[in-house]
């Protein structure tokens, strides 16, 4: 390993955020991959253990044992969500720049950082730099497709749903990562997505780089914060991706003359999640009675322009 260690006068140029809850079988290999990054700069490892219920928290102090000026645990007394971990990394980062890995990702290219840092290093104008991440059934033990595309570097493409940015990939400046949370208050009082709406954040108030090689390995386990087989929470985390991108499009828009017929998708996109859900019966009759388009639609709807128009409001506000 040829990371440089730290010390109370070795600032870390990079910080590397890690959550992970219930990864006992997969977080010495992410941390590992973190550990064979080659560097030519000090970095830090946060890692935040959200209360797991298996020996995940008993791997991250083995590791703090033998990398103490390296690895950071962050121990919350109670479980917290994914939200408010990274969160609480965030805040606790020391670092110019942010990587994001949960712990049950794993990097491949031991000059991710390396490579990531160098570039914004040289523009100014980028915020934030991703690549390709391999996917692992986990299930089925083998690869199978990919995540990450050169159209994330436009908004525009990005809102439209044409890929996302693969979330161990990311790499951010930090102070458009505060920026980034203190816009954000809307999906972290919901505990909804946050990496999909930092991706559209970064992709509006900056320039996103995409690196077109493969530098993670993005893990789909059967039952996972972005993953699961039980109906009732997939129709509800469908339904939270739909809301991030609705906000976005309200708070955002991508332009005057498309924003009615984007909104008309965003409507038919989840007319479409019920009327599945429906069909198969996948959700209980009562749940779905509860689910109808009503309120499936316009409730969220006038919530969100609600918050949006009122954010507006004390923007303009500032002015005077």
């Amino acid at each position: 390993m040829t990371l440089s260690k730290n010390n109370s006068a070795d600032i870390p140029l990079v910080s590397v955020c890690m959550c992970t809850y219930n990864h006992e079988n997969y977080l010495s290999e992410a941390i590992e991959s973190i550990l064979l990054q080659n560097t030519g700069f000090s970095i830090e490892l946060l890692i935040g253990e959200d209360c797991s219920t298996d020996n995940t928290r008993k791997i991250v102090e083995k590791y703090v044992a033998v990398y103490p000026e390296l690895i950071i645990p962050v121990f919350p007394p109670k479980n917290v969500g994914s939200t408010r971990n990274l969160l609480s990394l965030i805040e606790k980062a020391r670092g110019k720049y942010i990587a994001i890995c949960d712990g049950d990702d794993y990097w491949t290219d031991s000059l991710k950082l390396q490579k990531e840092t160098d570039f914004l290093e040289r523009n100014d104008e980028y915020g934030m730099v991703c690549s390709i991440a391999a996917m692992y059934i986990q299930d089925e033990m083998k690869m199978d497709g990919y995540l990450g595309d050169a159209k994330v570097e436009s908004y525009e493409t990005l809102i439209a749903g044409y890929d996302d940015v693969a979330a161990p990939t990311m790499f951010l400046r930090k102070d458009l990562f505060r920026n980034c949370i203190a816009d954000s208050e809307f999906f972290i009082s919901r505990n909804m997505f946050l990496d999909t709406a930092i991706a559209y954040w970064f992709a509006y108030h900056s320039k996103i780089k995409f690196f077109d090689n493969i530098s993670a390995v993005y893990r789909v386990l059967a039952n996972s914060g972005c993953h699961t087989s039980d109906p009732d929470r997939r129709l509800s985390m469908d339904l939270n991706y739909s809301y991030i991108k609705l906000y976005f499009l309200l708070r955002y828009p991508v332009s005057e003359t498309n924003i009615e017929s984007v909104l008309e998708s965003y409507h038919n996109y989840n007319k479409t999640i019920v009327d599945f859900a429906r069909f198969t019966g996948e959700v209980k009759a009562k749940q779905t009675k509860s689910y109808r388009i009503g309120a499936l639609l316009r409730r969220p709807y006038d919530s969100i322009k609600k918050y949006v128009r009122n954010k507006k409001e004390n923007k303009d506000n500032q002015l005077f």
